[in-house]
This record gives C-alpha cells, sequence and structure tokens, in this order.
C-alpha cells in the first residue's frame, strides 16, 4: 500500500524528431521558463507568463498552463500554451527553445494548429 505522496522528478527526457534525446533538469526547466518569460514581455504578447516549473509524475515539464516538448524542428524543444481547444480543432503558441553555446534560449513564437479528420 502507497502512501504520501510520490515526490517530483528532478530530470525529463524529450525525444527530437531527429531521434536525439535531451534531458531537461528542473535547473534547465527554471532557465527555459527565464528566457520564456522574457521573450513574452519583449513581444508585448497577452499570453499568460510561464509560472514556476516542474516535472510531473510522467516526465512532462510544466510551468503553470505551459508544457516543454519537441518541436517540429529536429533539433529545438517548444514550450507550448494552447490557446483554442475543441473536439476537431487545437490551437495553441509555441515558443521554440534551444540550447545555444551552453545556453538556453527563446529563438521565436508563433502560433500553430492541429485538425482532427473524421
Amino acid at each position: 500500500m502507497l502512501t504520501g505522496s510520490v515526490p517530483p522528478r528532478q530530470t525529463a527526457t524529450i525525444e527530437l524528431p531527429n531521434g536525439r534525446t535531451v534531458v531537461v533538469t528542473l535547473e534547465d526547466a527554471e532557465q527555459i521558463r527565464t528566457v520564456a518569460r522574457q521573450l513574452l514581455i519583449r513581444k508585448h504578447t497577452k499570453l499568460p507568463l510561464p509560472e514556476s516549473a516542474s516535472i510531473d509524475y510522467f516526465g512532462t515539464v510544466r510551468m503553470g498552463e505551459w508544457t516543454l516538448g519537441q518541436s517540429l524542428d529536429e533539433s529545438e524543444l517548444s514550450l507550448t500554451y494552447p490557446t483554442y481547444t475543441t473536439d476537431a480543432v487545437r490551437r495553441w503558441q509555441a515558443i521554440r527553445i534551444k540550447k545555444v553555446a551552453g545556453r538556453w534560449r527563446a529563438l521565436g513564437i508563433s502560433e500553430a494548429s492541429a485538425h482532427r479528420t473524421y
């Protein structure tokens, strides 16, 4: 019988489309949160700023409603925020994240969408 809560994870593993694996620590996640917040402030978006970073039981990096995962680009991560969701359509804002010369960088923000086909 399990008692108490499950301790938070300290790392997350994200598979990129090119087959590479990126291990993100909680410290990395906080650095990513910082550069993402700076980009959002600089761009004057109306999106909420990412909150404190955590890694859930499943290994997903979360920052409030923002989620870190793979990007469509083979060498980048994507920090996404859902802006519209129905059964047929999902839209989100995505910040492109990449580690350059040992530092996390927010490279830009764009809107993406997916449509369910029936």
